[in-house]
């Protein structure tokens, strides 16, 4: 067998580090969204875009999972500093993501990351912040006297709950998965939330 080219070699080494790919992870009819800079949501091109989406979803919706877990765990905070909080952190994060990514990028292949890398790995993060919306909306409702707190965190953390098991229906397809395959992956998704929740709420009383 031969050598693959040397930048072929190089797209696959900077796919690695974004962990983007370990090869072709969807057939190609599976559909999925991918939310881009602009906030419009459209069909991904290929099934890496697929694969980026969905596991920048669940890495931000597990961060406000937590970042309400700390909240609550803290004592509480009023709506307005809560949705603060999870706003921030999910920026925050997204922000860190994306440069972690670059700077993998340009250690794998020895070179300045351009404007458009950078561009490219904060779109790909995109997901985290998008994930953070539906808490960030229920207490700014709260703050608003629309509902209470407690309707605000409950939807929040029930929100975040059925995003993972939709990604983890979504993975599922993509794989090829039978019935009882989609119902493992979605469950096992959607129990990392709830594990998570449940933690709240021993530490919490």
């Amino acid at each position: 067998m031969g050598h693959a080219p040397p930048a072929r070699r190089a797209a696959r080494t900077g796919d690695l580090v974004d962990g983007l790919t370990l090869g072709r992870l969807a057939p190609p009819r599976t559909r999925g969204l991918v939310v881009t800079m602009d906030g419009m949501l459209r069909q991904p091109a290929d099934p890496i875009e697929r694969a980026t989406w969905m596991s920048e979803l669940v890495y931000g919706t597990l961060a406000a999972l937590i970042a309400m877990a700390g909240i609550e765990v803290a004592g509480g905070a009023s709506p307005t500093g809560a949705g603060a909080i999870i706003l921030v952190g999910a920026a925050a994060t997204w922000f860190a993501h994306a440069y972690s990514a670059v700077l993998g990028r340009r250690a794998a292949l020895g070179h300045t990351a351009s404007t458009a890398q950078i561009i490219q790995a904060l779109r790909h993060a995109w997901p985290i912040v998008l994930a953070a919306i539906p808490s960030v909306l229920a207490f700014g409702g709260a703050s608003l006297g629309w509902w209470s707190s407690g309707i605000a965190m409950g939807f929040s953390n029930g929100a975040g709950i059925a995003v993972l098991a939709g990604v983890g229906y979504l993975a599922g397809r993509a794989a090829g998965e039978d019935l009882a395959g989609l119902v493992s992956s979605t469950v096992l998704t959607a129990s990392i939330g709830i594990a998570i929740v449940v933690v709240e709420l021993l530490l919490h009383r």
